[in-house]
């Protein structure tokens, strides 16, 4: 243990920077006092199982270790109290026989038990939120970890003595027997004790404590069922109570149902608990190069994170098995105790140990509420260590005394003791090996996605030592780079500024990533390799420099439509239709990701949501852009034809509705085709009516509308009505892209694409290639087919039906000489200000290169307004 420990210090001075004199001054009075106990019971011949006291020093020397880690001023500290601590389980390991006379004192020691935690409730100071400490001048302590060892010999002593009455007689209430009322006094002091705690001094994991070492005490002394039932219909029944009358407690089962609820809030430290474990993968992040000092408090409360976190899933399973091998040893030697008072203590005092380790462990990994109480031999607090090591050395004690009343282990009452016993043993062994396979499900299969969480800040402080790797448009022009500053940290530099960065994104070590930044973290960090789990072994391999990532995007196309936009708020797609790729994706308002930090304030609560990339986040009524998928869609379903002839008088009548042409404009006789050129609203609305709702709902599922389409970036699904509970009314407007109906961008670009790919969609994508720090391609983005909503002769007749629109309909504006043009415009209300225009389309009509969408928020006709954007983008793109 003294190597152990010499080496985790060593690594902590040579990781952390911690002065090497401090720690070696802390390790040889460890090892001192250590050595001078070990060498005292040998002096004297103090023999006991061999097993406990090597445990301990292996569960203290890596408490030591993470404390010198994590709070070095109190390493020193630490260390006198875990050799006050060690001379304590000396002078108690020396009572040998006469711990038997503590039963004749049992209630004075359940009087001085309970008054130590009545002083703490009348005078005690609140730390952390727990009033359960006492100030004697410069000495602080907490009286409820002295109390638990005089509360434990009380009830093992009151319990020996009347064990015959509690087990054999009470009286029946249908199947449940209760003991005698006289009787059960220590069975209700407890559960007193355990609400008292709780509501007083808001002490949530000491109440479970006592509770727990109360009921445990009561089935090894009689080993009935229906006294645990009582206590715990009892104690719950208080707790309830507890949950809807104090705030404390009601916070505290709130965070653990959905701590995500506030994560930078009042969950925070269970939230950045997670993160610790989900971060520390099989072999953690290496001692002294995780983050657990982002846990408040984490030298206490939640020391086992820090240890998950650095040490990985072997150090949290190591430290595990070290807590089950010293409960297994105390209930081996309760079973082999002496007399049946000695038994029942050392079985409860292995009990409370092993409850304690339960509770602390579940609460910082979310498996039970928090508990806010330490971890035995390894948190920091000097209350705790000494009061644990005078328990060990009762358990020691025992140990070493081996069978000495052969008449009382064979007596029946001593074999069913240690049937109990045996029970209660395997019970707490088993829930501790549930909490095992709960954190290596915590810490394998689910830290990968707490690691990579937007809120774990973990990635950006470790990446600030990384070179992350460029992003470059298709012909290598660069969106992002990485610079060094004079503190040799990394930052990121964006040279295009505005006119990427709704779709690039931003990386910030102060508030994360978005766009492309966090949607290929892993690529650019260097973080991608599977290897990354395994902690520090994979460093060794690790990269120094992230990957390039090479987008589809091109700048100059790019720049072309975020100018066409102009002043306007609004977006424009523009895709390849035969393989998905994304030559462009502006977003405005947009941002200057390379002054976020100073303006982050300002952008942040913007009204305008600069921060939002509307391409593919943004969700807007699509208007009469809809009509294409509603005409192919009669056109399948035989609803009508090429040849029907519709009369348009400018309004259709629904009931007490009306739906009105724009303009209040009279189509009269027109086909379908006539219809969309002109975009008649009474047309497409009656086809919604006698195309009626299932098959409308089928034919927008059909089209993917309402799915994510898979780009590889942050997306929102469009929102659909429940279709089933549309008025008729509502049908109609269903038909010209009104109602409830809301689409992003990205989708209308999609849906142009259809028929402009034979009724074809593919995969929409952003990320063309991913380059290594040598250049050396390490992976290409390959064409794949997201829907066929359509079959390639229907998509024709679209598509000579858009070209009609352009050519001589309301999207007129959008013609380019020289190249047929097909579209589609729409002008779609909105109650927040005036109509969006939209225009949808691609070119060149016959052999189409590119397809898009275009809208502009509150900008009116899509015809006056958005066919006039996309003729400029079209002219950039084909010219």
């Amino acid at each position: 243990m003294a190597v152990l420990l010499f080496n985790g210090l060593l690594i902590v001075t040579q990781t952390a920077g911690q002065a090497l004199i401090s720690a070696g001054t802390a390790w040889f009075i460890f090892v001192a006092g250590l050595a001078a106990v070990h060498g005292l019971l040998c002096y004297q011949r103090i023999y006991g199982d061999p097993l406990l006291l090597p445990v301990v020093t292996f569960l203290t020397a890596i408490g030591l270790t993470v404390i010198w880690r994590l709070k070095p001023a109190l390493m020193m500290s630490q260390t006198i109290w875990i050799v006050t601590g060690l001379l304590l389980f000396l002078g108690v390991a020396c009572l040998g026989h006469r711990l038997e006379k503590l039963s004749e004192y049992k209630y004075i020691c359940g009087i001085v038990g309970v008054g130590l935690l009545m002083v703490t409730a009348l005078f005690g100071i609140d730390v952390g939120g727990n009033k359960n400490w006492l100030t004697l001048g410069f000495l602080r302590f907490q009286p409820s970890e002295f109390a638990k060892l005089f509360l434990m010999v009380f009830l093992a002593a009151y319990l020996a003595e009347h064990r015959e009455i509690l087990t054999f007689s009470g009286r029946r209430y249908g199947r449940l027997l209760l003991p005698p009322l006289r009787f059960a006094g220590p069975l209700l002091l407890m559960v007193a004790v355990a609400l008292v705690l709780l509501v007083v001094e808001k002490d949530l994991g000491a109440a479970l404590l006592y509770f727990g070492a109360a009921i445990v005490m009561v089935y090894l002394a009689c080993g009935r069922i229906s006294y645990v039932l009582l206590a715990f219909i009892l104690f719950f029944s208080g707790a309830a109570v507890c949950y809807l009358a104090f705030p404390h407690v009601h916070t505290r089962v709130d965070i653990w149902l959905n701590p995500w609820a506030d994560p930078n809030g009042k969950a925070f430290q269970i939230i950045q608990s997670l993160f610790a474990l989900g971060s520390g993968g099989l072999f953690g992040s290496g001692i002294g190069w995780g983050y657990p000092s982002l846990i408040p408090e984490v030298h206490t409360d939640f020391i086992f994170s820090a240890i998950g976190e650095e040490m990985g899933l072997l150090g949290s399973v190591a430290v595990i098995l070290a807590y089950m091998l010293l409960i297994y040893r105390g209930f081996r030697a309760a079973i082999h105790a002496p007399t049946e008072f000695v038994s029942l203590l050392t079985g409860g005092l292995t009990a409370f140990l092993a409850l304690q380790t339960f509770l602390i462990i579940a609460g910082v990994t979310k498996f039970m509420p928090m508990t806010g109480i330490t971890l035995p031999y390894i948190s920091y607090g000097g209350s705790s260590m000494a009061a644990n090591f005078l328990l060990l050395g009762m358990i020691f004690t025992v140990s070493k005394t081996g069978i000495s009343d052969a008449s009382f282990i064979d007596s029946l009452m001593g074999r069913s003791l240690a049937k109990n016993l045996r029970h209660i043993g395997l019970t707490l062994l088993g829930g501790c090996f549930v909490l095992l396979l709960y954190i290596s499900y915590l810490q394998i299969i689910t830290g990968e996605e707490l690691a990579r969480h937007p809120l774990n800040h973990r990635s950006l402080q470790w990446a600030q030592h990384i070179k992350r790797g460029d992003i470059t448009d298709i012909h290598g022009q660069k969106l992002a780079v990485s610079l060094i500053d004079a503190q040799g940290n990394y930052r990121r530099e964006y040279p295009l500024d505005e006119i990427f960065a709704p779709v690039v994104g931003y990386y910030s070590s102060r508030y994360g990533q978005t766009g492309v930044e966090s949607a290929a973290n892993a690529q650019l960090s260097g973080f991608d390799s599977p290897l990354r789990r395994l902690g520090p072994i994979h460093r060794l391999w690790a990269q120094q420099a992230g990957n390039t990532l090479v987008l589809t995007l091109d700048s100059k196309l790019q720049e072309t439509a975020y100018a066409a936009l102009g002043q306007h708020k609004g977006s424009v797609v523009v895709l390849n239709p035969r393989s998905g790729a994304v030559l462009s994706m502006v977003s405005k308002p947009s941002f200057n990701p390379n002054t976020l930090d100073s303006d982050w304030n300002t952008i942040s609560q913007s009204a305008d949501s600069p921060l939002l990339n509307r391409a593919s986040q943004g969700l807007y009524p699509p208007g009469s852009i809809i009509k294409v998928l509603v005409a192919e869609t009669a056109l399948a379903e035989n609803i009508t034809s090429r040849q029907r002839q519709f009369n348009c008088s400018g309004v259709l009548n629904i009931g007490d509705y009306q739906l009105q042409e724009s303009n209040h404009q009279a189509h009269g006789k027109i086909n379908l085709q006539e219809a969309l050129t002109y975009s008649c609203n009474v047309t497409f609305g009656q086809l919604a009516l006698e195309l009626g709702r299932d098959r409308l709902s089928k034919a927008f599922e059909r089209y993917g509308i309402g799915q994510l389409s898979g780009v590889d970036l942050p997306e929102n699904a469009d929102r659909l009505p429940l279709f089933s509970r549309l008025s008729d009314g509502d049908l109609a407007q269903m038909g010209i892209g009104q109602a409830s109906l809301l689409v992003t961008p990205l989708k209308m670009a999609m849906l142009a694409s259809a028929f402009a790919n034979k009724g074809q969609i593919m995969t929409p994508y952003i990320t063309a290639r991913i380059l290594g720090p040598d250049g050396a391609i390490l992976d290409e983005t390959s064409r794949r087919e997201w829907l066929r909503p359509v079959n390639a002769q229907r998509a024709e007749i679209l598509h000579d039906m858009m070209i009609s629109v352009v050519a001589e309909g309301t999207g007129t504006a959008a013609q380019v000489r020289g190249i047929a043009i097909a579209g589609k415009t729409g002008t779609a209300e909105n109650p927040h200000g005036a109509s969006h225009a939209w225009f949808i389309g691609f070119a060149p009509a016959d052999q189409p290169q590119i397809a898009l969408a275009v809208i502009v928020e509150n900008g009116g006709s899509g015809g006056e307004v958005a066919a006039p954007i996309a003729r400029q983008i079209f002219m950039k793109a084909l010219r």
